[in-house]
């Protein structure tokens, strides 16, 4: 820990974390006008604009966020299907587990059902305020997003003997083989005072291009990437604070117990400092830097020996509005984790890995969009928690992965409620000395209200 904050304070000119839930950022429409669009912590609308009037008249509240009033309540629905090539099955096929499949290749599968409150500030305002958020969701996505990492025992069978926060809700097959589940990814409250503010309790991760947020406005494809699903913190419970240095930059600084730990605090959560800038010099252009430096958890009593992930990871990424109807992404991340645990790193050395996924967007009209992605995967001595492989028939992680996926949005008379997302995804990995592949397609429908 004293390693990790002289390193903090030696780039403190760089400035520290970021969180994203309130981050209101402007792209152009395909008219060419500017408006206000949720980040990858918030509800998207689909980029579809309105006029105040309207919301002040009341007749859609659920279109102009904060031009009436700045407590808001909403909520969403996806369900979708997801098939492969194999025929590969498992217990729990979120659209990111693609090498899972689904459960026999026929379920149509409820991913989401979210619903939200939010007391939102303004960042840039003078003096003090306040707010909240509360989220709270069902379907096969949201045993995913529960607490696990401190839940003591990693020992499925074993999982009942302790309990964090919103870990096992609701949880079981609903009379098939898909994990459905319930959860809570954020309950917190926000205190500002000029432009320095804080958000105290659990939210979602800061780090992350996609979000598990499903109609969020960077979630192109129905699936996830690797570096979403496997390599990066969903969800995190301590403070977070920000300076708003201006309208372009933000600064961030915060601790979590970890990643993926619950409110309850106990022996097994981890120890992290997190933080990063935000910089966004004009209405299309964004670039951030976010890292978390300590412990991950604290599984200090399993069967295992314990595990105590120690270290360091960041996530970079950059969007940019080229034109009306073309956007590119990118993101990066690396990790570099001290396991202290042989079972855990397979005896080989310290757990890392390397992503970058590029993303590419275009709009053909206000009704129908399409976008592709391309990830790469170099992992190093990772093993069982981190191993996406492991229900594909694969005993040892791969080396690297690579990804290619293309998909549409369809926005029926350019709605702003609903999206239809069809995609094809080709995915080829090395694993044990062998080279496979994947075909996969799938079709996820989201609709907000």
């Amino acid at each position: 820990m004293k390693r990790i904050v002289q390193s903090l304070m030696g780039c403190l000119t760089l400035v520290i974390a970021s969180q994203l839930a309130h981050a209101q950022y402007q792209y152009p429409t395909a008219g060419g006008d500017y408006q206000q669009v949720s980040s990858q912590n918030e509800m998207s609308v689909y980029n579809n604009t309105c006029a105040p009037a309207d919301c002040c008249g009341f007749q859609d509240m659920s279109c102009c966020r904060n031009s009436c009033s700045n407590t808001t309540f909403g909520g969403w629905v996806q369900a979708g299907w997801m098939g492969n090539t194999r025929g590969w099955t498992g217990q729990n096929p979120t659209p990111g587990n693609i090498l899972q499949g689904t459960t026999g290749n026929t379920d149509i599968v409820l991913n989401q059902a979210w619903i939200f409150g939010e007391k939102s500030i303004n960042k840039y305002s003078c003096g003090w305020d306040w707010g909240w958020r509360v989220d709270f969701g069902y379907g096969s996505d949201m045993p995913g997003w529960q607490t696990y990492n401190d839940i003591g025992d990693l020992v499925p069978s074993n999982h009942h003997n302790t309990q964090s926060f919103d870990y096992g809700w609701l949880t079981g097959g609903g009379g098939t083989s898909v994990m459905y589940g319930a959860a809570m990814p954020q309950l917190y409250a926000t205190l500002k005072y000029n432009r320095l503010s804080a958000k105290i309790g659990r939210f979602l991760s800061p780090m992350g291009y996609e979000s598990i947020m499903a109609p969020a406005d960077r979630n192109y494809f129905y699936s996830h990437s690797y570096s979403f699903n496997y390599f990066s913190p969903h969800t995190m419970t301590g403070v977070m604070g920000e300076f708003a240095a201006n309208r372009q930059l933000s600064l961030l600084l915060g601790w979590t117990n970890g990643w993926n730990c619950g409110p309850s605090f106990n022996s097994r959560g981890g120890s992290m400092v997190n933080g990063g800038f935000q910089y966004r010099p004009n209405k299309c252009f964004e670039l951030s830097y976010m890292f978390s430096a300590g412990d991950v958890f604290n599984q200090n009593d399993n069967v295992f020996g314990g595990l105590k992930p120690h270290g360091y990871f960041h996530s970079i990424l950059a969007d940019w509005k080229v034109t009306h109807r073309l956007r590119l992404g990118l993101e990066t991340t690396y990790a570099n984790f001290d396991t202290n645990n042989a079972f855990y790193s397979a005896n080989l050395g310290n757990a890392k890995w390397w992503t970058l996924a590029n993303y590419l967007s275009y709009d053909l009209n206000r009704c129908w969009s399409t976008a592709l992605r391309f990830e790469y995967v170099d992992m190093d001595n990772l093993f069982y928690s981190f191993n996406p492989f492991m229900f594909g028939g694969f005993s040892v992680p791969p080396s690297n992965l690579y990804s290619l996926t293309w998909g549409v949005t369809w926005k029926p008379g350019a709605s702003r409620h609903l999206a239809v997302r069809p995609e094809l995804r080709y995915d080829w990995f090395n694993a044990g000395g062998r080279t496979t592949d994947l075909l996969s397609g799938g079709l996820g429908v989201t609709y907000v209200f």
